[in-house]
């Protein structure tokens, strides 16, 4: 084996390493995401990001300008922040997905429970999709009163 492929062997495996441990930080920074949506807090700390910064500023014992390692934490970060965002979507959208039955439980205890809304929400759950696109699709009925003539 050449000496560069040597070299291009032990780069192949500290790349290996690297998309391992990024992958790890990923993971923690769910973590964190979640933590985050289930309290309704923003994704993005402009104050943790510059934290952040520092620290791998001070941790900065190779060869790397700070201006580069900088612009890959800058990467690092919003691949972070993006994951966040999309798990407070999830959130948002389970959330919205369980109101209804809370809304539902809400207005049977106000309402002192009754048949009519058990029915409503029977007849909501137990309707086919396909029923609720036919009905978005059917044209309106004639109003006999706008066929009426109108004198001029």
């Amino acid at each position: 084996m050449s000496e560069l492929q040597r070299l291009r062997t032990k780069i192949d495996g500290l790349d290996r390493r690297i998309v391992a441990l990024l992958n790890q930080r990923l993971a923690t920074v769910g973590k964190i995401g979640e933590w985050k949506a289930m309290r309704k807090l923003a994704s993005y700390s402009p104050a943790r990001s510059a934290e952040i910064q520092r620290n791998v500023q001070r941790a900065n014992q190779g060869p790397h300008e700070p201006e580069q390692l900088a612009a890959i934490y800058r990467k690092i970060i919003a691949a972070s922040v993006a994951l966040q965002k999309r798990q407070k979507k999830k959130a948002k959208a389970s959330r919205h997905k369980a109101a209804p039955a809370a809304n539902l439980q809400r207005r049977r205890k106000e309402t002192g429970g009754g048949a009519f809304l058990s029915a409503i929400a029977s007849a909501t759950a137990e309707r086919p999709d396909s029923a609720k696109a036919s009905r978005r699709k059917a044209a309106p009925t004639a109003d006999p009163i706008s066929k009426t003539s109108r004198k001029k």
